[in-house]
């Protein structure tokens, strides 16, 4: 299901709702559905989002999930910004926030949402890892930014092995983090904080 989206992903001009639907009527809220720990939980909640703003389409997030909010959203009250209070929400708050700066920022990750030229996989079958990696361009060569994320907890005591990701030529930045990776570059390295990392060229 991570990546069925491509098949038709290119064939109308998509706009991938997290909505209101997703968390009234007893569904709970995003971070709500997540499992683990409340750390694990954050840490999902955050995947998800950036695996939203890195795939293609145009986005839409519905009130609350940008801070956190615990419960499902309710008509006759308000988003809990109260919990901005507390620095596990404010960090999800600030997640968004760099998701945003960075998709206006960065032209691959919106200037060919909708043609296939601007979308590839870097490897989709890692199932032994669970590590899903792509690759989105814009209409310069040099604007390309790669997604790389890993959906199953692995703990760090756990260790990671030999796992690599099979990085594009070049040395990457994290967009978000400004950790430098370069070629190939192993999953303990890339997940040492968060499930997911996005990588830009980097230039001396």
């Amino acid at each position: 299901m991570i990546t069925f989206r491509s098949a038709y992903a290119f064939s109308e001009r998509f706009v991938l709702p997290l909505s209101h639907d997703e968390v009234v009527h007893g569904k709970g809220s995003l971070l709500g559905k997540m499992p683990g720990d409340d750390w694990q939980r954050r840490a999902n909640l955050r995947l998800l989002l950036a695996w939203q703003w890195a795939t293609p389409g145009k986005k839409l997030l519905f009130m609350g999930s940008e801070i956190g909010q615990p419960t499902e959203w309710a008509h006759d009250g308000s988003v809990e910004w109260h919990l901005l209070q507390y620095p596990e929400h404010q960090g999800i708050q600030r997640w968004v926030t760099d998701l945003n700066h960075l998709y206006s920022s960065e032209p691959a990750l919106h200037e060919l949402d909708f043609d296939p030229a601007g979308f590839s996989w870097i490897d989709a079958n890692d199932t032994e890892n669970s590590v899903v990696s792509l690759l989105r361009r814009g209409r310069s060569a040099d604007d390309i930014l790669v997604a790389v994320t890993r959906w199953t907890v692995r703990l760090k005591e756990k260790g990671w092995g030999n796992t690599v990701v099979p990085l594009p030529d070049g040395t990457w930045k994290d967009a978000l983090t400004g950790a430098i990776a370069d070629g190939p570059t192993s999953a303990a390295q890339l997940f040492a904080d968060l499930p997911v990392v996005l990588l830009e060229r980097h230039h001396d």
